[in-house]
C-alpha cells in the first residue's frame, strides 16, 4: 500500500501535494510533485522514479489513471 494525503495546488501540468499524513513518515511535511493531464474523462497522474521504503527502497514509478463515471446531466 502507498497512501498520503494533504492540500494541493496545480502549476503547469503538475500537481503539488503538501503532505499531512503518509504511509512513509519521511514524506510528512514534504511536497510531492506529480505530472498530470486530463484526457476526456481520464485523469493521468505520473510520479517520477524514486525509491519506495515499502518496497525495500527499490526505485519505482507510480502511474495512476482515474476515470470519471456517471456524470449527472443538467
Amino acid at each position: 500500500m502507498i497512501a498520503y494525503s494533504g492540500s494541493f495546488r496545480t502549476e503547469e501540468g503538475k500537481i503539488i501535494i503538501k503532505v499531512d499524513i503518509a504511509w512513509d513518515e519521511s514524506w510528512i511535511a514534504t511536497e510531492q510533485v506529480r505530472s498530470f493531464r486530463i484526457d476526456g474523462d481520464n485523469l493521468h497522474i505520473d510520479a517520477a522514479p524514486q525509491p519506495y521504503a515499502n518496497f525495500g527502497g527499490r526505485v519505482m514509478r507510480g502511474i495512476l489513471v482515474w476515470r470519471r463515471e456517471g456524470r449527472a446531466s443538467n
